[in-house]
């Protein structure tokens, strides 16, 4: 149906009232009218968007946009609306997020010990500087009770934000010789109210041998993961390990200089392809020059994705021999959002383009596999990030 039939019909619908009320119908529904025409106009599928029924023309904007996106070939997972007036984290990593959180995330598990039935909290990743972190909660604990009720499905939400509350905090001992594990150092908390959570880029880094280097970065986008790999590469180590697993935004531009630093030969590095009528705008990253002999090792996550996906994707095709990826698959965001302001306190993120590794191919949307896959939480014992006693780290130095 197009617009001029919506209009007539919708006009017939509000004079039937008795009085016409056209200027209401117009007012609720230009905000998602404008999207339409900044989705048509810039989305990367836009000319394959067409107009709805009239009634969803007073739809929220972000489900409006869902709609639209709808319509695309493919399944679009990434594009999105954000209200302007209202601040949301749109990179959450589990329970985590960066605006009001206690720093960690946690799955539930059933007791590993099999002694009992009871459910815990696994805890996954604890953020620097947070109210986890400065109660002594590490990565790898278990907590066994929250507010003094046992670990459930039902509240382990509440591990996500809120007021002060008492944990108990309990750690695994692994018998080297029987493999046995069994429970100690239980630990009785009172973590500290949620609040918003700075992380740094640059997580830890370091050399963890006398030739193996290691950086964890969580997002890719201000410089500093460029400036450290620098610092790192100046040791001259045998293999860089470049941890992604809690990388999940970051721009194609770090992408492309990071891959400068890590390539071993020039060439291609990724083209941004976008659709027909906007061919102008496609653009090839090109590294001119590169020395890199450095080994390099991709850690990667579910959590993994965008920037971080683009260079491990984009690496692979220049320079494959010099690349493995150890972990688990990642994301599969093969699309370049941008942002498009509207007139109503919403701002449209939207897919513009594919991004597409030097040769051209953009099929990694089911996600980036690695070489080696190693779900670590198979793992009876988790370590802190950057430790050699790490099942990932400990594989890539000894292997």
């Amino acid at each position: 149906m197009n617009r001029i039939s919506i209009c007539v019909i919708s006009s017939l619908f509000l004079f039937s009232c008795g009085e016409d009320r056209t200027h209401e119908y117009n007012e609720k529904t230009e905000c998602d009218h404008a999207i339409q025409q900044l989705v048509q106009d810039n989305y990367l599928w836009g000319d394959l968007v067409n107009d709805v029924d009239w009634k969803n023309y007073f739809e929220a904007p972000s489900d409006f946009l869902k709609r639209l996106t709808a319509q695309a070939p493919v399944t679009d997972n990434w594009s999105y609306c954000s209200t302007d007036t209202v601040e949301v984290d749109y990179n959450e990593i589990g329970l985590f997020n960066h605006l009001d959180s206690y720093g960690l995330d946690v799955s539930l598990i059933l007791d590993p010990t099999s002694e009992t039935t009871n459910q815990f909290a696994r805890v996954l990743t604890v953020y620097p500087n947070s109210p986890a972190a400065n109660v002594g909660i590490t990565r790898g604990a278990f907590i066994s009770a929250i507010n003094g009720e046992k670990v459930t499905s039902k509240n382990i939400n509440s591990l996500k934000k809120g007021r002060v509350r008492p944990l108990t905090v309990l750690q695994l001992d692994v018998d080297d010789q029987t493999g046995n594990i069994s429970w100690c150092d239980t630990l009785q908390v009172s973590i500290e109210a949620s609040r918003k959570i700075y992380v740094d880029q640059v997580w830890t880094s370091g050399m963890l041998t006398d030739n193996c280097a290691y950086v964890l970065l969580t997002n890719l986008s201000d410089g500093k993961s460029v400036n450290t790999i620098k610092q790192l590469l100046a040791n001259n180590p045998e293999r860089l390990v470049v941890d992604l697993r809690l990388c999940n935004q970051g721009t194609i531009d770090e992408a492309y200089e990071l891959a400068s630093l890590l390539a071993g030969k020039s060439g291609a590095f990724l083209n941004t392809l976008y659709r027909e009528s906007q061919s102008d705008r496609n653009r090839t990253y090109t590294v001119a020059s590169a020395t890199c002999n450095t080994d390099v090792f991709f850690i990667t996550s579910s959590y993994t994705k965008g920037a971080a996906e683009w260079l491990i994707h984009g690496l692979r095709c220049l320079n494959g021999e010099k690349v493995t990826v150890v972990g688990q698959k990642t994301a599969g965001q093969n699309l370049y959002l941008e942002s498009v302001p509207t007139s109503y306190y919403h701002t449209l993120h939207l897919a513009t383009a594919y991004v597409a590794d030097g040769e051209g191919d953009y099929d990694y949307a089911s996600g980036i596999v690695p070489d080696i896959e190693i779900n670590e939480f198979k793992s009876v014992k988790l370590f802190p990030y950057g430790t050699t006693d790490e099942t990932i780290l400990n594989l890539i130095i000894n292997n």
